[in-house]
């Protein structure tokens, strides 16, 4: 992952760089709460595919979204060297994992 800076218009916009399956996306720095580790998800009944479970973030349930899925990309492996992490994100009134 990789902070940004865009200008456009006078207007400076900061960026989070991330890849997804091979995918490289890209969020408003200021939407993001937190970055933390992907730890032990619980899984709920019923709910969309990309949706693979609630993740415990300070105590807190958090909805996990699955991106690959979600934008239905192809599974790629992750490199041994890489923990998988979740970006913790904020859009009022949501919050959610991605």
């Amino acid at each position: 992952m990789r902070g940004e800076t865009w200008a456009a218009s006078r207007a400076t916009v900061h960026l989070l760089r991330f890849r997804v399956s091979g995918a490289e996306l890209a969020v408003v720095a200021r939407e993001i709460e937190e970055i933390v580790e992907l730890s032990v998800t619980t899984s709920v009944p019923g709910v969309a595919r990309h949706v693979p479970g609630l993740l415990a973030v300070r105590g807190e349930p958090l909805p996990l979204l699955d991106l690959a899925t979600f934008l239905g990309l192809a599974a790629q492996a992750r490199a041994e060297d890489r923990e998988p992490r979740v970006l913790v994100a904020r859009a009022a009134p949501f919050r959610v994992g991605v």
